[in-house]
């Protein structure tokens, strides 16, 4: 199993009221696995995500990644953890503006001891050797989560989170993204979306909803989902 969260529970205090970000939340997620998981701004996503990357420790309930309880180990022992086993994709990239792409790809190797040949394999397999040179001001959005996405995979790792990928990708450059994220998991790789669109949906093997930090497992797109979103159904 790459994902065991159980009863987890995660609470916020904001203007002297106690918000429920994650409220009892139980997933499991075996190993190679696409994962998305749908909610509104606000419904608890990333409060999700940043708990199973490790980032932030719930008031209740244990988070189980490869076989880990991830909060039982030490700070340093938990940044080794992700440095190793965990990759991150966000909407707005957090590429160093001061480092260039093939700079910005080789940080996520540091945990592999690259000697440089993995971040120029990466380089090539984004297409950007080109541009290897360039600052992240210097790129168009595709090309920077084209970098953000090769600097999470150099490290070779079991899962990989992701923040709404999309969210700033015109059409062609989402598919890119996705058909990549989709041969990590054929490779053996897990990778959990989380969304408010549908793009994803069609690549992924499990499909959760978020909602006032309540999580239930959709399976499939069902007919009042597609009301929801304004989808048409899936067959």
């Amino acid at each position: 199993m790459m994902i065991s969260l159980r009863h987890v529970t995660r609470r916020f205090r904001a203007r002297g009221t106690t918000i429920t970000a994650l409220d009892n939340v139980s997933m499991d997620v075996e190993r190679g696995q696409f994962v998305t998981i749908h909610g509104a701004s606000g419904s608890g996503k990333s409060t999700l995500l940043l708990t199973l990357g490790g980032m932030l420790r719930p008031h209740e309930g244990t988070v189980g990644v490869a076989e880990t309880d991830l909060y039982q180990l030490s700070r340093g022992q938990l940044a080794r953890f992700r440095a190793q086993h965990i990759g991150f994709v966000f909407q707005m990239f957090h590429l160093l503006p001061y480092l260039d792409v093939r700079q910005n790809i080789r940080l996520g190797a540091v945990a592999r001891h690259d000697t440089g040949k993995r971040t120029d394999t990466w380089l090539e397999r984004v297409g950007l050797q080109q541009r290897s040179r360039h600052r992240p001001g210097q790129l168009s959005v595709g090309e920077c989560q084209r970098t953000a996405l090769a600097r999470a995979l150099v490290s070779q790792p079991d899962l990989i989170l992701a923040d709404e990928p999309t969210g700033n990708l015109d059409s062609e450059n989402t598919e890119e993204v996705l058909r990549m994220l989709s041969e990590f998991c054929q490779g053996g790789g897990t990778v959990v979306v989380v969304t408010h669109g549908s793009e994803a949906d069609e690549y992924a093997d499990r499909q959760y909803r978020l909602h006032n930090g309540k999580l239930r497992d959709r399976g499939m797109f069902s007919e009042s989902d597609d009301r929801e979103t304004g989808k048409s159904p899936r067959h």
